[in-house]
């Protein structure tokens, strides 16, 4: 049951993470998005860091591993209010042909 429950959770990862990347490209021109991918990464790998050690600092300010959870919770709901607030441009269609 672990495994299977790891193996969904995986691909809900993945998944997400793949339309995640797609988001910069959308609104900012091509110089601009290889700059702001970078940002986004770089302060991404900065939250992974310094996650754990807040994470252990609320769990033993309180004495409880929920209130570490809750956190992450807290902070992942905030960012996924963030993404849908977002005023992404239409995708191009393409230039139609006409004869």
């Amino acid at each position: 049951m672990a495994v299977g429950c790891l193996a969904f959770l995986a691909v809900g990862y993945l998944s997400a993470t793949a339309l995640f990347w797609t988001i910069p490209s959308r609104f900012l021109s091509e110089n601009e998005s290889a700059g702001s991918i970078a940002f986004i990464s770089s302060f991404g790998q900065i939250g992974s860091l310094t996650a754990p050690t807040i994470f252990g600092f609320v769990a033993a300010q309180t004495g409880s591993l929920a209130a570490g959870s809750y956190l992450v919770a807290a902070v992942l709901a905030a960012g996924g209010v963030a993404i849908l607030g977002l005023k992404l441009p239409p995708l191009s269609r393409g230039a139609h042909v006409t004869a």
